[in-house]
């Protein structure tokens, strides 16, 4: 709609979401501390909180920064903020920069400025700037130096505040902020946790309570409840009460179906392949082997997984692994590859463990290594702070990767299913869509 009266533009607002009162309550903290550290389970309304102080201060005059780990990461909240200020760049009183992610206010209503940023990406972009208020968008996956050499400096020039969002990531530069604010005496900095559960948007409750039963203990408590989690520590618990069964050397029966993990090594690691009977759960057969030549362990591979009904196949096919998933295929074989990169590591892990920490998955005591390499593998933390899972040194984790890929077609769909429909959710915020903001803004400015 085109507007007609100048007096009409002095009524246009952003376009902001509610705050519950547990959001409103963390904004009035912004009044008094200049630091703010948030540690909330995965939608809680994180985002939610930070749009409406992103836009809401900038409104209003203030220079204010949303920073990301990667600029990728900040698509949705790109388009969050450009769907907030669509009436007041449609009157002509806010530029949208759609290639620098930038927003500029009129100065008829403060010049406020919004800049989107990664904060590791290149952190170095953000030196030179000078802002009121910037909020840090899952601040627990920034590296210190980012924050410390690159971004808190941008606040020095206005005295501005920091908004730290985030779910927790082990115990680095984040958490010991977020253990300072929890000191009462502290003044320079508050902090508060809380649980996804807090959000009363009936499917982000169905889905906190599905989680319960459906991602490892470790996860729920870090992801859901937003709780602090020690970086070290073993990752698989349970594992003693999952000894059951015996070693097979033949299948039960010519109907029974099997599926097979395999962990591809040459010479220092070793070669691992684990057979799993799909219906009951229990690990019937394992070879593991090294310092073999790869057409012998071509020919090992495709001879255990005809003995075993055909048995179909997961396999590590990264690196060294993608040629021979093709000739195994070219076998005919049931064959499927897994890529093994952080991220698809973690999740093919974290099927494994939820499947242990639940009993719904055995092995027998007989196989040593398995066992001693499942209670061994374990958490640390990388000097840029990321937490990654890895045998100790000195050790192996073949066993563990053969295990975890043939538990993957077992439990790995409810997992899929669940975080599906958390993402469909959207981005919700507890309320209804107003024209408002928030209140009492300018007093941070």
């Amino acid at each position: 709609m085109a507007v007609q009266l100048a007096s009409d533009l002095s009524t246009l607002k952003p376009r902001l979401p509610d705050l519950r009162p547990d959001q409103a309550r963390i904004l009035e903290q912004m009044q008094t501390h200049p630091t703010v550290c948030l540690s909330m389970g995965r939608r809680w309304g994180k985002t939610v909180l930070g749009l409406v102080v992103t836009v809401g201060f900038a409104s209003e005059g203030a220079h204010v920064a949303w920073v990301v780990p990667q600029f990728k990461n900040g698509r949705p909240l790109w388009r969050a903020i450009k769907r907030s200020v669509h009436d007041l760049a449609s009157a002509g009183l806010a530029q949208v920069r759609e290639n620098e992610r930038t927003v500029d206010f009129d100065t008829s209503i403060g010049g406020g400025f919004i800049g989107m940023y990664s904060g590791n990406d290149d952190a170095d972009a953000i030196r030179s700037e000078a802002f009121h208020v910037v909020v840090l968008d899952e601040a627990a996956r920034f590296t210190e130096e980012a924050w410390t050499d690159a971004i808190q400096p941008t606040l020095a020039d206005y005295g501005g505040n920091a908004l730290l969002i985030s779910t927790p990531r082990g115990r680095n530069w984040y958490w010991r902020e977020w253990q300072r604010g929890q000191d009462p005496e502290c003044v320079d900095c508050w902090s508060a946790s809380a649980p996804t559960g807090d959000n009363p948007i009936p499917n982000i409750q169905k889905a906190f309570e599905l989680a319960k039963s459906r991602v490892s203990d470790r996860t729920y408590r870090q992801e859901w409840l937003g709780e602090f989690v020690d970086d070290g520590g073993g990752v698989f618990h349970h594992v003693r009460e999952c000894l059951h069964g015996q070693v097979l050397k033949q299948p039960l029966s010519v109907r029974t179906s099997y599926v097979m993990g395999v962990d591809l090594a040459k010479m220092a690691d070793f070669t691992v392949c684990i057979v799993l009977d799909e219906k009951s759960q229990q690990v019937v057969a394992m070879e593991r082997f090294n310092q073999e030549s790869w057409p012998l362990q071509k020919s090992r591979i495709y001879d255990l997984a005809k003995r075993w009904n055909n048995a179909r196949i997961w396999i590590d096919a990264t690196g060294v692994g993608d040629p021979i998933y093709d000739d195994l295929r070219r076998a005919q074989l049931l064959i499927r590859p897994y890529k093994l990169t952080n991220s698809t590591k973690e999740a093919l892990i974290e099927n494994a463990v939820l499947l242990v920490e639940q009993q719904k998955v055995h092995w027998p005591a007989s196989l040593v290594t398995l066992t001693n390499e499942l209670e061994a593998y374990e958490y640390d933390r990388t000097p840029a702070g990321i937490v990654r899972m890895n045998a100790p040194a000195g050790m192996h984790d073949d066993c563990v990767i053969a295990f975890a890929l043939a538990c993957w077609p077992l439990g790995n769909q409810s997992s899929f299913n669940l975080t599906s429909a958390i993402q469909s959710l959207g981005m919700h915020g507890g309320g209804v869509v107003h024209s408002g903001g928030a209140r009492s803004l300018k007093r941070v400015i």
